[in-house]
């Protein structure tokens, strides 16, 4: 239930390295293992979860509403960046005949209230 940044099998064995205190990592499940585990973990389990912490934050949460909803909206842009060779070098961009245009991705969080 966490952000994987490395491969399944290098997190599970610093996951047990952490909860083993040992000093190296060490084969304690296999992924194969995992994902053949996982096959016996009921949706429920989730559904419990979600009534335990999500449903109380939404119960207590002083956000305004709309219509008895919290409103979020989220929105994506594409920019075109100035020219300059080290942002052509570092980034990249759209191609232009023969000139690369710099562009950069902007993404923006709307909460209402």
């Amino acid at each position: 239930m966490n952000l994987l940044k490395s491969s399944l099998q290098d997190e599970l064995d610093a996951f047990f390295q952490h909860v083993n205190q040992t000093e190296f990592e060490k084969r304690v499940i296999t992924k194969s293992a995992l994902t053949q585990a996982r096959r016996f973990l009921s949706y429920k389990a989730f559904n419990e979860l979600s009534e335990h912490f999500v449903e109380p934050f939404y119960t207590h949460s002083k956000t305004k509403k709309w219509n008895g909803y919290r409103l979020q909206a989220v929105d994506g842009s594409t920019l075109r960046l100035h020219g300059a060779d080290e942002l052509k070098e570092h980034f990249g961009g759209q191609k232009n005949g023969d000139d690369i245009i710099p562009m950069a991705r902007l993404s923006s969080f709307f909460l209402y209230g």
